[in-house]
């Protein structure tokens, strides 16, 4: 939306300098160490629809090295998916 806020939790400096410099969003970032009652937590958030995972790309397995190129390339807006 577009009073949205941006929560990285991970990427490239990169990544993160170009979403302050030239995105229209506010970010923050978020360091932690998982543990099984904050991803509860976070499952529940989702579950309710409080907060939601944007998947910008999914790819086979078979193709991962293409999945880390594109994630290197600095065009991800949102989750890299791998799957089986």
């Amino acid at each position: 939306t577009s009073n949205g806020i941006y929560v990285c939790t991970g990427g490239s400096l990169k990544q993160i300098f170009s979403s302050l410099i030239f995105g229209s969003k506010q970010v923050k970032n978020l360091s932690s160490k998982p543990n099984k009652k904050d991803l509860l937590f976070v499952q529940e958030l989702l579950a309710n629809r409080k907060i939601k995972s944007v998947i910008d790309k999914t790819f086979p397995l078979i193709e991962l090295a293409d999945a880390f190129r594109y994630f290197e390339s600095g065009k991800v807006k949102g989750k890299v998916v791998i799957s089986h």
